[in-house]
C-alpha cells in the first residue's frame, strides 16, 4: 500500500500488505548502533542496513525486513520513526489495510537500550526497550519510470 508519494520526483514509499511479525525484538540491547538513529522520511533503509550490519542477532526486526522477499522485491526495510508515522496516519488511521492495534517497531534507535515505536492504538510515539517482542511492518521505496515523449508521439489539436 502506497503511503508516501513525491509528485515531483515520482518516488515514494509503500508498506507490505501484512505484518512480517506480531512479536520480534528490535535487537542489540546494550549496544548503540552507529547510524541507526535517523528518523526522517527516506532514512529507514539506511537504519535497517546499519542494524543488520551492526547487530549479530538473527531474529531481530531490522534483519527480518532486510531479508524479506515479497512480491518479487528484496529491497524491504524497517521504516524509520517518521516513515512509520506516515504509515499510521495515511493507512491505519484512514482505515486502509489491516494492522494490529499495538506497538510497531521503527528502525530509529534512541540509545543503547531503547528504540522508537509507534502505538497504533492511539497514534503516539515513544521509546521501548529493545528486548520487547513487538509488531513489524516492512516497507520499501519505489520510483515510477519516467516517460519520454518524442515529436512523433504528439498530436496537435486545433
Amino acid at each position: 500500500m502506497i503511503f508516501y508519494f513525491d509528485t515531483i520526483s515520482g518516488a515514494g514509499l509503500l508498506a507490505a500488505n501484512n505484518d512480517q511479525s506480531s512479536g520480534i525484538e528490535w535487537g542489540c540491547h546494550g549496544t548503540q548502533l552507529i547510524g541507526a538513529e535517523e528518523s526522517a522520511i527516506g532514512t529507514g533503509a539506511l537504519n535497517s542496513s546499519d542494524i543488520a550490519i551492526g547487530c549479530s542477532s538473527s531474529a531481530i526486526a531490522g534483519r527480518l525486513c532486510n531479508n524479506l522477499i515479497l512480491n518479487n522485491h528484496d529491497d524491504w526495510f524497517l521504516p524509520s520513526k517518521d516513515e512509520l508515522e506516515l504509515i499510521y496516519t495515511r493507512l491505519y488511521a484512514s482505515g486502509i489495510d489491516s494492522f494490529s492495534s499495538g506497538y510497531y517497531w521503527s528502525s530509529t534507535e534512541a540509545n543503547d537500550n531503547f528504540a522508537w515505536v509507534h502505538d497504533f492504538s492511539n497514534g503516539s510515539q515513544t521509546t521501548k526497550g529493545k528486548t520487547l517482542a513487538l509488531s513489524v511492518r516492512a516497507c520499501r521505496y519505489f520510483d515510477l519510470p519516467t516517460a519520454s515523449i518524442s515529436q512523433s508521439d504528439t498530436t496537435i489539436c486545433n
